[in-house]
């Protein structure tokens, strides 16, 4: 594998979930080393610190059925920059967050960049909501459909034109837990989604390789968003979603491993990882641990 030269970006955010918790993550996986257990794979890594975002709730009214839409507004332009110079200087940035709804912010710094741009989404959800669908409002059941072109207007031009994807070009892995109405928005999108049934019945190896296949074919390279709710809970269970019957340790760590090694994938984000729901720190180690395996040579 060719010598990589990544920047670690903490996004603290969690106002796009209805939990708080996530926005510890980045500094959770910081004081238990994840820094000096890359820089000893002999890899070049800058700690490019946390996006300053707002950590109160602003107050007024947001638009309808998009909660704490000022705070990912703020949250979205601020991260995409930051993408978008770490690509322009030659290295990948690896983005932890912080729930989902960070990616339409990676996403969009990554598309002004790498053009056209694959997406490989690793999500025991679909967030393929919108404003009429969602039936909370939490915008990270949002961002996959806007960055797509999808979603709620003010998220599909946020950061930049939209989309920012075409369908085509997109891959899901790890689906399980759809909302009624999102189900039906997601099937007639052209996105491939592989569910966990199509993944045992046809076995994991099989998918993974298809999914690499849809997001680098006409692409310029691809983002990898990876949630790890995608993971079974009692493998991940700090998590503020989670959902029975995922994916595996081991199989998390392939699609990283199988992303990375592929020379094709440009930047990343690691979402929903929120230490505040699992007192033992199960969770924060095997992010440092699946993040470890996937830039290991």
């Amino acid at each position: 594998m060719p010598a990589l030269s990544l920047e670690i970006i903490g996004v603290p955010f969690d106002w796009g979930a209805s939990k708080r918790g996530a926005r510890v993550g980045p500094d959770a996986v910081r004081a238990l080393g994840l820094m000096e257990q890359l820089r000893a794979l002999g890899l070049q890594v800058t700690d490019g610190g946390n996006v300053a975002l707002p950590r109160t709730d602003p107050g007024g009214d947001p638009p309808r059925n998009l909660n704490h839409w000022p705070e990912v507004r703020s949250m979205a332009l601020a991260v995409a920059e930051r993408i978008e110079n770490a690509l322009m200087e030659d290295r990948l940035p690896v983005v932890i967050g912080g729930d989902h709804s960070l990616a339409l912010g990676t996403i969009a710094g990554a598309a002004r960049v790498v053009s056209p741009l694959g997406l490989l989404w690793i999500d025991a959800h679909g967030d393929f909501n919108d404003d009429t669908t969602s039936p909370s409002g939490n915008i990270h059941g949002m961002p996959f459909s806007s960055v797509l072109g999808l979603g709620p207007a003010l998220l599909n031009e946020l950061a930049g034109p939209s989309p920012k994807v075409r369908p085509e070009h997109a891959a899901l892995i790890g689906v399980r837990d759809l909302d009624k109405a999102e189900a039906p928005k997601l099937a007639a999108s052209g996105v491939r989604a592989y569910g966990i049934d199509e993944i045992r019945s046809r076995g994991f190896g099989t998918i993974l390789a298809e999914a690499i296949a849809i997001v680098t074919n006409g692409t310029a390279g691809f983002h990898c968003s990876f949630d790890i709710d995608a993971l079974d809970p009692a493998a991940m269970p700090g998590t503020g979603t989670r959902a029975a019957n995922g994916l595996s340790l081991e199989e998390g760590t392939a699609i990283l491993q199988t992303s990375i090694r592929s020379g094709h994938c440009r930047s990343l984000d690691i979402t929903e990882l929120n230490p505040l729901l699992d007192a033992e720190g199960i969770t924060v180690r095997r992010t440092i641990d699946l993040l470890l395996a996937a830039f290991v040579s």
